[in-house]
């Protein structure tokens, strides 16, 4: 965020640009997450409607705080890591953890679909 070095207030502009960027990376990761329905699946995991989901795949609009809460409850560290400028380090962690737990159950799921064939 740029400061004023003469008022020392933020730049509106920069703040809007930053949002805008924030805004592309959550939609790559939710297309990341879902390729195909998209609006729809996000919409199954948080209750938030799949039109208001298609705009900001669009780019008419961008998510907005209680929008963002329920894809960071749903979604976890991965969602909130994407919607960081600077994320902290233990949330990079806390992401890589998360990863590795969906990697070991899809590990799991393959092991028992593998033992009963």
């Amino acid at each position: 965020m740029r400061q004023s070095p003469r008022t020392g207030v933020t730049n509106v502009t920069d703040i809007r640009q930053m949002s805008d960027a924030r805004s592309e990376r959550i939609v790559a990761l939710l297309i990341k997450m879902y390729p195909t329905k998209t609006a729809e699946s996000i919409q199954a995991d948080t209750g938030i409607r799949a039109s208001t989901v298609r705009q900001w795949m669009s780019r008419e609009s961008a998510p907005n705080f209680r929008a963002l809460f329920r894809l960071m409850c749903a979604y976890g560290p991965e969602l909130l890591l994407v919607a960081l400028d600077n994320p902290p380090a233990w949330l990079d962690e806390a992401a890589r953890r998360e990863e590795q737990r969906k990697l070991r159950a899809g590990i799991a799921a393959l092991q028992a679909k593998l033992e009963r064939a």
